[in-house]
C-alpha cells in the first residue's frame, strides 16, 4: 500500500501532505487517509479496492453534491489494470453515524449493493421492507409517474 499511497502523493500532487490511516470497523468501500497539507487544510483520500465501489462512491458523492451535506469530490484517479480507484474529496467535521443518540444506526448489520435475486431470498429485514416488490416494479415497468409511498 506504501507504494500505491506514493502514486496518489504524486497523481494528487500531494508530496508535502501528511496521511493518517483512518481505521474504522465498519469501512466498507475503501480504505481510507486523513490528508493535512502543509496550509493546515484536511482532505479525504478513499483508495476503493473494488472498481465497482469506486464506481458507486463517485456517482452517489456527485448525486448528493447538491442535496445533502456530502463531501467535494477534488479529485479522482479511475481504476486501470493494476491500479485501484482513489477518490479525494473534501474532509467534513462530524463523526461516523454509530451513537447513543442514533440507536436506528447501531442495528444496520451491513451495507452493500443486493441483487433482486439475494433480495427476494433473504430472510434479512430491510427498509422498506417491500423493497424486493418495489425493485421488481421498477425492473417491470419503469420509473413511476409519480412518487410512491414506501412506508418509511
Amino acid at each position: 500500500m506504501t507504494s500505491l499511497l506514493s502514486l496518489y502523493k504524486q497523481r494528487f500532487n500531494l508530496q508535502n501532505a501528511t496521511f493518517t490511516r483512518i481505521d474504522y470497523q465498519d469501512s466498507i468501500v475503501a480504505i481510507a487517509y486523513k490528508v493535512t497539507q502543509p496550509n493546515g487544510e484536511e482532505l479525504i483520500l478513499k483508495i476503493c479496492t473494488r472498481t465497482s465501489h469506486y464506481r458507486c462512491e463517485v456517482f452517489f458523492n456527485n448525486y448528493f453534491a447538491d442535496r445533502l451535506p456530502a463531501p467535494h469530490i477534488r479529485n479522482t484517479v479511475a481504476p486501470e489494470e493494476g491500479l485501484q480507484g482513489a477518490i479525494l474529496m473534501d474532509c467534513l467535521p462530524g463523526t461516523l453515524l454509530k451513537s447513543p443518540d442514533l440507536p436506528e444506526f447501531n442495528d444496520l448489520k451491513e451495507f452493500r449493493w443486493w441483487t433482486l435475486d439475494e433480495l427476494l431470498s433473504s430472510p434479512e429485514h430491510f427498509a422498506p421492507s417491500k423493497i424486493s416488490y418495489y425493485l421488481q416494479q421498477l425492473l417491470a415497468k419503469g420509473t413511476p409517474i409519480a412518487p410512491i409511498d414506501v412506508g418509511i
